[in-house]
């Protein structure tokens, strides 16, 4: 609790308190469980007969129990715990024979069973089967070599079953993330929908270049994201302004250059090089700002990069006055 007192970023704050509170919880869930153990010392599987299995608890999150031991999952099953298995055990599993991690559980699917995991088990391996027999045999005997297993075939249904999305999860799967062709920046510069509007240019005299109108004071409203210039990850190493990752230290040796502040959208940039001033602007920075670099702006969404549309205008203070 110590720690929110010094925070002033409203998503470093968050990230604390959802701390804090997963504390709280694991706390709780500590004190339920060490009272019903203490409660339950003399509890066997053999001493509760044949008593009906209660109603789960709903305010418990649950736990899965593939390949748990029986007395742990009747125990659960027995104070209300909601207990999970990743799905029903179907009749062709049982007509195929699926190797079971367990014998007390001979149904239950073997994640390995579809990957290059399972030829390092002896049953599926035939070199570890040829390198166990005895070492002394006679040279006349006739070895004949082990074959070596194949892989089954996939099951489409129980990959499907099993699929955390099939069960309504539409977040990340650490570890099925789809290999997705990287972005490709290099046209950037063409025209496009993530441009910032273009600067207001007036010509005073045709002999001299175009003066650029700042727009009004603007004032601001909203949280602020800190961005910072950068480099692409593509080969191409296209400079850009990228938007911070939460707790990203900003510091002054990586990015000399800022903060300046888009007030419209509430960014906070930092740059790695001077700013460039174009020609035809000359009105005081310190009051009316001055225009926002062209460059390519990319933040995060869903966990892939993408682009944001350009700043447009930014000043040297975050609020007027």
């Amino acid at each position: 609790m110590q720690s929110l007192l010094g925070i002033r970023r409203f998503d470093e704050a968050v990230d604390v308190v959802v701390e804090v509170q997963r504390q709280l919880r694991d706390l709780s869930a500590w004190i339920v469980m060490a009272k019903a153990m203490a409660n339950d010392r003399d509890w066997s599987s053999s001493s509760r007969g044949k008593r009906p299995v209660p109603p789960a608890n709903d305010e418990y999150i649950g736990v899965w129990v593939n390949g748990g031991e029986e007395d742990d999952v009747l125990w659960l099953l027995d104070h209300s715990m909601p207990c999970f298995i990743i799905h029903e055990v179907t009749h062709e599993e049982q007509e195929r024979h699926i190797y079971a991690p367990s014998r007390r559980f001979p149904w239950l699917k073997e994640f390995a069973a579809e990957t290059d995991a399972k030829l390092l088990l002896p049953r599926d391996n035939g070199y570890d089967d040829i390198a166990s027999r005895p070492p002394c045999m006679p040279h006349t005997a006739r070895v004949i070599p082990a074959v070596i297993a194949s892989l089954p075939p996939p099951n489409p249904n129980l990959q499907k079953l099993s699929s955390a999305w099939e069960q309504g999860w539409m977040g990340r799967v650490i570890g099925s993330d789809s290999i997705d062709i990287p972005p490709d920046w290099s046209q950037w510069e063409l025209p496009s929908d993530y441009d910032a509007p273009p600067l207001d240019r007036v010509s005073l005299n045709p002999s001299h270049v175009e003066w650029i109108r700042p727009p009004p004071v603007a004032s601001t409203k909203g949280s602020w994201d800190v961005w910072v210039q950068d480099l692409t990850d593509d080969d191409d190493r296209i400079p850009c302004i990228r938007k911070a990752r939460k707790k990203e230290d900003v510091d002054d040796v990586s990015h000399p250059f800022g903060p300046y502040f888009d007030r419209k959208k509430c960014r906070e940039l930092y740059f790695d090089e001077p700013v460039p001033i174009p020609p035809g602007y000359i009105s005081a920075q310190k009051l009316f700002g001055l225009p926002a670099p062209r460059m390519l702006y990319l933040h995060e969404v869903g966990h892939k990069i993408t682009r944001a549309v350009a700043s447009r205008w930014m000043y040297l203070s975050r609020e007027h006055g």
